[in-house]
C-alpha cells in the first residue's frame, strides 16, 4: 500500500503528533485504555481489554 492508496493510514505519523504534543505538554507517559485508542495508535484489532503504554 503506498500513501496514494486512498486507504492509506500513516500510523508512525500519528505516533510522531502524540510524541511532540506531549512534549509540548511536557508529558512523560501516554496510556491509552480504549480500544479505539489501541487500533488508531498500534494498527491492530484488540477485541479484549488492554492499555497502550
Amino acid at each position: 500500500m503506498t500513501q496514494n492508496d486512498p486507504f492509506f493510514i500513516d500510523f508512525p505519523a500519528r505516533i510522531a503528533k502524540i510524541q511532540a504534543e506531549m512534549a509540548k505538554a511536557k508529558i512523560d507517559v501516554y496510556l491509552g485504555s480504549r480500544l479505539r485508542t489501541l487500533s488508531w495508535t498500534l494498527d491492530a484489532f484488540c477485541p479484549w481489554r488492554s492499555f497502550v503504554v
